[in-house]
């Protein structure tokens, strides 16, 4: 099975998917919806939490963004993850090294913690995806940004069906919320905190 990039200079690039069912691909339209709303990455640094395949923080590196960091805990996982960074190295090299695209293996709390100084710019983007019942990982991160005074965006999805309800994050970061997209019962919330 594969999944394409949406748009960029990777348009059209076909990603793998790990066997057996152990990553759930956001949805092309959820996704596209929200790339299409957000037009520039130029000095954006981006990093998806729970990475799985790739394909949000490959998006946001093929349409632009300054740098990206994949970040996967489940190790077979991150070996497709990381064979699938290789296309944007191999079709563009010279791009890579201005715009680095890497891919790490570790759990998404524990790398956030040791890297929150270096994450927490006003440049920065933050994916967070994790299986949809995990709500302890999403209050982790969340609380992790909330102690630090973040002053990035993060981009949160989740699923009212199989995680919490959208309005369940948007009260608990009320002041943050910039809008939220959704499909079916899908939904990515972007909240920008404030400086």
């Amino acid at each position: 099975m594969a999944l394409s990039i949406l748009g960029g200079l990777l348009k059209g690039h076909k990603l793998s998917l790990p066997s057996n069912q152990i990553v759930r691909p956001t949805a092309a339209s959820l996704k596209r919806k929200v790339f299409d709303a957000y037009q520039t990455f130029d000095s954006d640094h981006f990093y998806d939490l729970c990475s799985g395949s790739g394909s949000i923080g490959i998006e946001a590196w093929s349409r632009g963004a300054a740098s990206v960091t994949c970040v996967e805990g489940n190790k077979k996982a991150y070996g497709v993850l990381a064979d699938n960074c290789k296309i944007a190295k191999g079709h563009y090299p010279d791009e890579i090294k201005e715009r680095p695209l890497t891919a790490t293996l570790a759990k998404c709390e524990k790398w956030l913690s040791q890297n929150i100084e270096q994450v927490n710019t006003v440049e920065t983007i933050i994916y967070l995806d994790p299986p949809y019942e995990k709500k302890e990982t999403y209050v982790k991160v969340i609380n992790i940004l909330k102690d630090h005074s973040f002053c990035g965006e993060l981009w949160l999805e989740s699923c009212s069906q199989k995680g919490s309800p959208s309005e369940e994050w948007c009260e608990m970061l009320k002041d943050s919320v910039v809008k939220v997209y959704e499909q079916g019962s899908a939904y990515i919330i972007r909240f920008k905190f404030a400086v």
